[in-house]
């Protein structure tokens, strides 16, 4: 709570502005953007001391105070950060010492400020915005989902493959026909007007009746926030219903007021009691319990804790991560919550947080701190709400909720944060840029590499003080990884945001396949690429490459419904994935210790011969390829070394 409160304070001190004002002075890319503006340095210093200044009086409207606090917590690159509105600074006050022909032209290309005009279908239309606000366990979801049950016309629009397929079975169930419409899946009947979807896939170009988003307080979401912000401006329905966080409801009432629409607010109290208990554990497993959840923050700690609690207790655990297949997850799920089941006890990440329905009596969090890619930090204040709030459900063998930590210690920070009433509302929604902004840009920027023209936007992209551009880092490594495959500027789009990534090693070598068939048009037999075993996993490194195996099973079927004539066998795709879960599935259930004798990441990025070789090789002989990888590896940092 107290780095919370430092970081909100950042910049209302004259000593953290002459930070600021120094990082800028003294970075390299802004004399090299000013050097590129025709820009004279000894000009652009008091220009730059003027725009830190008005930034900290938080007198610019496209550079908000909050938005730049947020960005230093976060340790955003600052130079980078503030270097969009200081174009727009520079444009506003002394455009007559800018001298660079087309920059003008560059500037409007990538002007984010009205993204409600995008989407002129839903400006024509009244719509009514209905939120629906409260904690975890509030029934604020199920009360939106009765209006849509009801509704002839209709879409949900979730976080997770694993909400949007519940909320799929469950209408089909009662007897209201869904359809179903992931990146990875559809299924869809003829008459049929409804669609359970993930956020990403909101069918934004159909008349609805009903539209209800899901978890809206991800709108600021610094990879996917801008999912929500399409889906709420752009959602052609009648009512718009928006359930999650009360944070949401002052940046949707911004929002909402732009296009000259109200907003109306039904608040959710928590259904069952959530009590926090006076101590930890004593850092001891010795009093888990049935019913008990452990949360920890990495996958590593998962198996080694599951191990601990079987010691100490004759039940089993169950456990939950990212990595995991929804449909994994599921599973994990419902084995903890059948009280006829042995695995009475969970250990897992902050994956529980949403998605799925489960029976805890207990969250005992095993740590209050979590590494964010950077480094290790403090859990937020809704970070802890989130997964407190899952203990105790209604209508449940627990309807009264219990947090505890592990550590005695950590109790203080527990207790602090469920003790908040009133968090600080989100700052500003994400947006991104589209194909038709990427190919204006790409015309001024003939020469230009893709991932150039994404860091292009990055830099030149004017937005409102209630917006902010997406995360574009990951997009710009795929873009790299493929930008020697010859491909059109709309395949390259459409791959870039794939759900792949540039430095896992199996997922990645197989999008690089993926893209080059994209480019010849050859058609792409998955059987090529993913070879399953017939035993489960019997160690974690292994079932890790069961894991990046599915990835690249969903990466085909994502793509299949993209370049339908490339990746046409979905059939065989649909019959792996189901294999692969069930391989996943008898691997927990058999895969006791949590000792990893390879050290040697799947996720590391291997050259082409290696994937070649990596085609042939058996999966039960991984080991000992593995291991020679890291040999490998290890001898050439040696050498590195003693060249220098």
């Amino acid at each position: 709570m107290e780095a919370e409160q430092k970081g909100n304070n950042l910049l209302n001190t004259p000593a953290n502005l002459s930070e600021i004002a120094r990082e800028l002075l003294s970075s390299e890319t802004i004399k090299r953007k000013c050097k590129d503006l025709g820009l004279q340095y000894a000009d652009a210093q008091p220009l730059i001391e003027e725009y830190a200044t008005a930034v900290r009086a938080d007198e610019l409207p496209y550079m908000r105070k909050s938005v730049v606090e947020d960005a230093m917590r976060d340790e955003k690159p600052i130079d980078r950060f503030l270097l969009p509105g200081l174009y727009q600074f520079i444009l506003d006050t002394k455009k007559d010492l800018v001298d660079a022909p087309n920059f003008r032209t560059l500037m409007t290309l990538s002007d984010l400020r009205t993204p409600s005009e995008w989407f002129p279908q839903a400006r024509a239309m009244k719509r009514k915005i209905i939120m629906h606000v409260g904690p975890t366990n509030s029934g604020k979801t199920y009360s939106a989902l009765k209006c849509f049950e009801k509704a002839e016309t209709g879409a949900y629009a979730g976080p997770l493959r694993l909400l949007a397929h519940d909320v799929y079975e469950k209408l089909n169930n009662n007897g209201a026909s869904c359809n179903l419409l992931t990146g990875e899946e559809r299924r869809e009947s003829d008459n049929v007007y409804k669609w359970s979807c993930t956020v990403e896939m909101t069918p934004l170009n159909r008349n609805l009746d009903i539209a209800v988003i899901d978890e809206i307080q991800m709108i600021s979401d610094e990879q996917r926030g801008w999912a929500w912000t399409n889906a709420l401006l752009g959602a052609c329905a009648k009512e718009v219903h928006l359930c999650g966080e009360a944070t949401a409801v002052p940046l949707v009432k911004r929002i909402c007021a732009l296009m000259g629409e109200e907003v109306t607010v039904h608040t959710y109290n928590r259904l069952t009691p959530l009590h926090i208990e006076v101590k930890g554990n004593g850092s001891s497993f010795s009093n888990i319990q049935p019913g008990d959840c452990v949360v920890t923050f990495s996958r590593k700690n998962i198996f080694a804790i599951r191990k601990k609690i079987e010691g100490f207790a004759t039940m089993k655990a169950a456990v939950i991560y990212g990595s995991l297949p929804p449909e994994t997850r599921a599973e994990q799920a419902k084995l903890f919550n059948d009280p006829n089941n042995n695995h009475r006890i969970l250990v897992a990440s902050d994956a529980i947080g949403m998605g799925l329905n489960l029976n805890i009596r207990r969250i005992v969090f095993e740590t209050v701190s979590k590494f964010n890619g950077k480094r290790t930090v403090p859990l937020t204040v809704s970070q802890i709400k989130q997964i407190a709030g899952r203990a105790g459900r209604f209508k449940t063998q627990y309807p009264i909720g219990t947090v505890s930590t592990l550590h005695n210690g950590d109790m203080a920070a527990v207790r602090r944060a469920l003790g908040v009433e009133n968090p600080p509302p989100l700052p500003s929604a994400g947006i991104h840029p589209s194909l038709e902004q990427i190919q204006s840009l790409a015309d001024e920027l003939p020469n230009e590499t893709f991932a150039g023209l994404l860091d292009q936007f990055e830099q030149l992209s004017r937005l409102d003080g209630d917006f902010f551009l997406c995360n574009l880092h990951q997009q710009k490594d795929i873009a790299n990884l493929i930008q020697s495959i010859e491909l059109s500027l709309s395949d390259r789009y459409t791959l870039v945001n794939a759900p792949a990534s540039a430095d896992e090693g199996i997922l990645s070598e197989a999008f690089v396949r993926f893209a080059t068939c994209v480019s010849t048009g050859e058609e792409c037999n998955l059987k090529d690429y993913v070879t399953l075993p017939h035993a489960p996993a019997q160690s974690s490194e292994l079932l890790k490459v069961l894991e990046a195996h599915h990835k690249v099973i969903l990466l085909y079927l994502w793509l299949s419904y993209r370049f339908p004539s490339i990746f046409s066998d979905s059939d065989t795709a649909s019959h792996l994935k189901r294999v692969c879960e069930d391989l996943i599935n008898s691997s927990l259930d058999k895969l006791h210790d949590p000792r990893v004798k390879q050290k040697v990441d799947s996720g590391k990025s291997w050259g082409k011969k290696q994937f070649e070789k990596r085609k042939t090789v058996n999966i039960n002989e991984w080991p000992s390829f593995l291991e020679k990888k890291k040999n490998k590896l290890l001898h050439k940092l040696e050498e590195r070394e003693s060249m220098t």
